[in-house]
């Protein structure tokens, strides 16, 4: 309840990310420090899923499904989300 109420709180930055830097349990996390004006597609694409994606390229960098399947899921984020208007998520905290 409380993680849903703070996700509610008026929002002091107009775009996604948090301001600094930080990490999803013990592995660093980037954040939109510079505050580019982003979609949450574009956020998620660029913050999220674009670093999980590098992380597996270098775990595995001759495996060719993985370098394929990888750019084209990177290249298509916005056809999974087509139906998903940028003003349908907000901001917060």
């Amino acid at each position: 309840q409380g993680l849903a109420e703070m996700h509610l709180a008026p929002v002091y930055h107009p775009t996604f990310g948090f301001p600094l830097d930080g990490y999803c349990g013990n592995v660093p996390q980037k954040n939109n420090v510079t505050m580019e004006p982003l979609s949450w597609v574009e956020f998620w694409r660029k913050y999220r899923l674009a670093p999980q994606i590098r992380t597996i390229m270098q775990k595995y960098p001759y495996d060719k499904e993985v370098i394929y399947y990888s750019s084209v899921l990177l290249d298509h984020v916005h056809d999974v989300f087509w139906d998903l208007p940028d003003e349908a998520i907000q901001p917060s905290l």
